[in-house]
């Protein structure tokens, strides 16, 4: 996965209060966490032990590389919204989301 200089400005603007340690903890985020698919982009909610949420925005550039969007804290109702939503557009898949193109043989999607 890569971060454009653009994102990762916006990165440092928007969310100054995230930690290296935090941002170290993006790739258990994406290879461990509960995803969704939203407008052609994967999104990742994972928990820490430590009860903190966070997510984590992907999209699949036009040669086929992951790009990261945005990662940041979130709220429980963040995560509520998205599962609401799967469950209205989802009806038969199976719980851990649909397949989408950009995790074409990735082996750590669910």
């Amino acid at each position: 996965m890569l971060l454009s200089a653009e994102t990762a400005v916006k990165q440092v603007i928007h969310h100054p209060d995230l930690t290296l340690a935090e941002y170290l903890r993006l790739r258990k985020v994406i290879e461990h966490g509960e995803r969704f698919v939203k407008d052609g982009r994967l999104v990742f909610f994972q928990e820490t032990d430590a009860g903190h949420l966070y997510r984590a925005i992907v999209k699949m550039g036009a040669d086929n590389r992951l790009f990261l969007v945005t990662f940041h804290r979130a709220k429980p109702r963040d995560r509520r919204a998205a599962r609401r939503a799967r469950n209205q557009t989802t009806k038969g898949v199976a719980r851990g989301g649909a397949r989408h193109p950009a995790e074409a043989g990735n082996p750590t999607s669910r």
